[in-house]
């Protein structure tokens, strides 16, 4: 189990946010090794993933690394930008392991919706996508009662196709890509 004070590491002298903190609250009611989203864990990573793409300090002062993303090493960072109004408002971004950055959720509740499609995020130099067959689907163990949780923490549905999951990361995308993009150009350039 990941406590609070080990968490909190990720974020420096930054308060772990609200979101992230009762969602962890939720991940240690669940047996360790167990998952409530395919690939899904906070847990403490102190930017040693994106440390592979710069070692620039502002880069590494810019991004907060919080979660892995897949079973390969991808992983989730809040993107600290100058139209940031909290850390709850942060966008969103994953890192994939092979390569590709993109901006998947407007903010930290968008990102908790989004997990509930319960699949990986499919992260290329191009595109991300979360693309999930329900015919060949198996669930993660704890995907149901993670879903609950979202419906009586935040109020919101479950994404239930690939499609919802399109629609809202083109929403986060439209407001934060191309500003991410040529933020993150000065760092690793194209």
């Amino acid at each position: 189990m990941l406590s609070l004070t080990e968490f909190q590491k990720n974020f420096g002298t930054l308060p772990v946010p609200d979101t992230l903190v009762q969602l962890l609250t939720f991940q240690d009611t669940i047996p360790e090794g167990a998952f409530y989203a395919e690939g899904f864990q906070l847990c403490l990573l102190q930017n040693e993933g994106i440390r592979s793409y710069s070692e620039d300090e502002e880069f590494l002062c810019s991004l907060i690394e919080f979660a892995q993303a897949d079973w390969t090493g991808s992983t989730y960072a809040l993107w600290i930008n100058e139209s940031t109004k909290s850390l709850e408002e942060m966008p969103i971004v994953v890192f994939g392991s092979e390569g590709g950055y993109h901006v998947v959720a407007q903010n930290l509740v968008e990102l908790v919706r989004l997990l509930t499609l319960d699949t990986e995020p499919l992260v290329d130099w191009e595109k991300v996508s979360y693309y999930k067959d329900e015919s060949d689907c198996i669930s993660s163990s704890f995907a149901h009662e993670y879903q609950e949780w979202v419906l009586s923490t935040f109020q919101l549905n479950p994404i239930e196709t690939t499609d919802e999951a399109d629609d809202s990361i083109k929403q986060a995308q439209g407001l934060y890509q191309d500003a991410f993009h040529n933020w993150i150009n000065k760092y690793i350039p194209e």
